[in-house]
């Protein structure tokens, strides 16, 4: 038997064993990481504890929180600033969700209500020295920085603020506008959603105010114009060119089928799309909804309208690919968005089975089929961009993995150590069949990487905490 077979019928083989003994483990590989001759210990915490990083410069952010987070008595949530192999960890702020901001901020938003995401928004010293700095206060909790300064606004009072020097503890915030009804744009930091949405063109903001107006506002002046009226929303593309804007329906709340508007923001001129509404999408693309027709995409950049399969109902970007369509009901179909032939390529289904999850990738759509999602393992069919056969990139996934660098990254589920939370092995494969085991007692989070370096929690006893291995 060959080693991808026996990996293949590893289970098989340890079904056999265990009536004359233990089964067979394949060894660990232990890759010189870090400078050691194997995986090293980012950060220590207890087994009992979960956590995730993200790069933040040259350095990790690292939030360690207890499995039960969600009940009243759990311990708080800590935040630590450490090296990429463990040096100089600091606790930098309890109980608050930290981002990164431009590799040398940190900033936090201290409510917690999901459904009214109001709070204050703080600065906090990465290197754990410096109390947190309030920047604003009741504020949603998203912000945009720009070069007059950063924004915040609070959607229930109708306040924009702009704080025109962060660092600074002797200049705090300016109030900009009161008349807010919602902000034009996406969100650039947000906690727990976009409550409101900040996003400038040169010196102005745009917004509709609480008369239904379309509205510019100059960061400089402070000077107001109003450029529509009966606003139902707005949003500008990517590229700060093209507004779209909708006029208020005849629904509650301005709701229903109205005409959709496009302005170049060069030359001031105002085209009507189509009559509908507009389902947000993942730049550049946008879901439109026509009154009279089933759903089209739009090309935000320049306003052009593309017909669409049957029942799509999500659109996002991937980095090497134009967009990625998705249906939730019936089949469950992807397509692949080709701008040049302005067609919808679909990536057929892999093989039999149930789609347990799925993930897209740079490298291309990752499907996790099992007999049953109740079941332990499955196998990680990858169906390239290009609409090309879909191939087995690894067996015996659990739940998470990683596509990453011309690799896969994997752990199975072995032991239960919370309501929610598995560890077990952690594999990686280069080759399909080929793979190494890197740990175990392990539990993988998606995205956690650094260059081909592989980041994942580890629950044993002393061994507990968060860890980095190289994959070759």
């Amino acid at each position: 038997m060959d080693g991808a077979v026996a990996r293949r019928f590893g289970w098989l083989l340890a079904f056999a064993t265990s009536a004359c003994g233990p089964a067979i483990e394949e060894p660990l590989a232990r890759l010189a990481t870090c400078g050691e001759d194997g995986p090293v210990r980012v950060l220590e915490h207890g087994p009992d504890r979960g956590s995730t990083a993200q790069q933040f410069g040259d350095e990790l952010l690292v939030r360690v929180y207890a499995f039960n987070w969600a009940e009243e008595d759990a311990d708080p949530a800590e935040t630590w600033v450490v090296g990429g192999c463990g040096e100089s960890p600091r606790l930098v702020a309890r109980d608050l969700e930290v981002h990164p901001w431009h590799d040398e901020h940190l900033v936090a938003c201290d409510a917690y209500e999901w459904l009214t995401p109001h709070g204050d928004i703080v600065r906090i010293d990465p290197t754990g020295v410096a109390e947190p700095v309030a920047l604003f206060e009741d504020v949603g909790c998203s912000i945009l920085a720009t070069e007059h300064g950063w924004l915040a606004s609070n959607r229930d009072s109708g306040e924009l603020w702009i704080r025109r020097d962060p660092t600074s503890t002797q200049r705090g915030a300016e109030l900009l506008a009161d008349d807010l009804e919602l902000m034009v744009g996406s969100c650039s930091i947000g906690f727990h959603g976009c409550d409101t949405s900040l996003v400038t063109v040169g010196e102005s903001v745009y917004y509709v105010n609480v008369e239904h107006q379309l509205t510019e506002l100059s960061l400089v002046t402070g000077e107001r114009s109003v450029l529509e009226e009966n606003a139902d929303w707005a949003w500008l593309s990517p590229t700060a060119t093209k507004l779209y804007w909708k006029e208020r329906g005849d629904g509650d709340d301005g709701d229903g089928p109205a005409p959709v508007h496009v302005r170049d923001m060069t030359t001031g001129s105002d085209t009507v799309l189509y009559e509908g509404d507009m389902l947000w999408g993942e730049f550049p693309y946008a879901l439109a909804e026509p009154a009279d027709s089933d759903r089209m995409l739009v090309d935000v950049d320049d306003a052009t309208i593309h017909p669409l399969p049957p029942k799509i109902d999500v659109v996002f970007s991937r980095p090497g690919v134009d967009g990625i369509l998705h249906e939730r009901d019936g089949s469950n179909m992807s397509y692949v968005w080709n701008d040049e032939d302005e067609a919808a390529i679909p990536l057929g289904p892999s093989a039999g089975g149930h789609i347990c999850s799925r993930a897209w990738w740079t490298e291309g759509l990752d499907v996790l089929r099992k007999r049953s999602c109740e079941d332990a393992e499955g196998d990680l069919w990858s169906q390239p961009y290009d609409g090309g056969a879909p191939r087995i990139v690894a067996d015996g996934v659990s739940g998470a993995w990683m596509h990453f660098d011309g690799r896969v990254a994997w752990s199975t589920w072995r032991r239960k150590v919370s309501e929610s939370s598995y560890v077990g092995d952690l594999f990686v494969a280069t080759d399909p069949g080929e793979r190494l085991r890197l740990d175990s007692d392990a539990s993988l989070t998606r995205y956690q990487y650094v260059g081909s370096d592989v980041l994942y929690r580890v629950s044993d006893g002393d061994r507990s905490g968060l860890w980095r291995s190289a994959t070759e």
